[in-house]
């Protein structure tokens, strides 16, 4: 089977931790964090798609694309990792200290507030952390092993086009570190015969839409529904093709409601996603803006160190404005039983809804035009 390249580009700073998780890894991105959040995006929409699946369907159907140490073939032949992966860095960027956003909680009172504070909780020090720059580029080579087809591949790219526009990579990727921009090798010529986000349908060509920057952000949202859309119908294709065809599926993501109380991040519904209408020359103030506190209060469920994993992935795109290019915000959203049980007056959504540049709201409608 075909070897396949794409580019992937980081427009925040990447935060990759290495064997001192206080310094940024020297090899950068590796493939263990790449497959970790492909895994992750993968789970978030076959839960969606299916009206409801158990952990051992979707286990199967994972290791079907990216294979598993227990799974084994029609022979019983071990499976292991369906596709191998080379990572190229394409430009050399300094690691440094990336202010991460907020000031760190006085230790003395623990963010009560106090002299040594100045009575507001928190001490002077903004918090930092080993990382990338923004801007820093690399080359990714798939290579599918014999046990992989080519309609699994499908569903593989397909997964890395909705990581690639929805999600990021690294520490802190729920809080705007680690947005990605996914490009092929040669940008120049987007009808590559090799364009691994080209994808056959029922012998139907399906262009899953390539694009680096927008000018508008109404131009991202008609990007984000047209390439869902294709995925969902890739997606559907296969799922029935592995047998599930008495099974309940959302067949469009266009036109379904969000998940109510969902086990886990599902992705359902262009209901779950809110592109800002304004953004940020900078990636210092984007990312001050959006990260929050260090206590994770609005965007998730944080006491006495019992964290819970945010409902909310925060990532930026690029839209040029005039001669200017900024950085304008995307919410991903996805109310969680879990969650919703220890935060009941969903102070994520409310965190949203305070979101403010020149006095005006950042998030106002979602995909299917419905209001925050």
């Amino acid at each position: 089977m075909r070897k396949i390249e794409f580019k992937v580009k980081f427009i925040t700073p990447l935060l990759i931790g290495g064997a001192n998780p206080r310094e940024a890894d020297p090899s950068g991105l590796t493939g263990k964090a790449l497959r970790g959040c492909w895994r992750f995006w993968f789970r978030a929409i076959m839960g969606g798609i299916f009206g409801d699946i158990k952990k051992e369907e979707l286990l199967f159907l994972e290791s079907k694309i990216f294979g598993s140490p227990d799974a084994k073939d029609p022979h019983g032949k071990k499976i292991g990792a369906k596709f191998r992966m080379i990572i190229e860095v394409e430009n050399e960027l300094p690691d440094k200290e990336i202010i991460l956003g907020f000031n760190l909680i006085c230790k003395k009172c623990k963010g009560h507030g106090c002299d040594k504070c100045n009575h507001k909780g928190k001490t002077k020090k903004v918090a930092t952390s080993q990382g990338l720059l923004e801007n820093s580029s690399y080359k990714i080579q798939i290579i599918p092993r014999n046990t992989m087809s080519e309609n699994e591949l499908n569903i593989l790219f397909s997964t890395i086009w909705v990581w690639g526009n929805l999600g990021a990579v690294g520490k802190r990727e729920r809080r705007g570190f680690g947005s990605p921009i996914i490009g092929l090798k040669n940008e120049d010529n987007l009808e590559n015969k090799n364009n691994p986000f080209s994808l056959y349908l029922k012998e139907k060509e399906i262009k899953l839409p390539i694009k680096n920057t927008f000018d508008y952000p109404e131009e991202i949202e008609e990007h984000l529904q047209e390439g869902l859309s294709l995925v969902w119908s890739v997606y559907n294709q296969w799922i029935k093709e592995n047998g599930f065809t008495n099974r309940k599926l959302f067949l469009d993501v266009s036109g379904t409601s969000s998940p109510k109380s969902s086990p886990f991040f599902l992705l359902r519904s262009c209901e779950q996603i809110f592109v800002g209408n304004a953004g940020f020359s900078t990636v210092n103030d984007a990312i001050t803006k959006f990260h929050g506190k260090s206590n994770c209060d609005g965007l998730g469920w944080a006491e006495n160190k019992k964290r819970m994993a945010s409902p909310l992935f925060i990532r930026f795109h690029k839209v040029h404005e005039g001669n200017t290019e900024k950085l304008f915000p995307l919410i991903s959203w996805c109310q969680q039983k879990n969650v919703e049980m220890r935060d009941p007056d969903n102070c994520a959504l409310v965190y949203l809804k305070k979101m403010k540049i020149d006095g005006k709201n950042i998030f106002v409608n979602n995909l299917n035009g419905g209001t925050l």
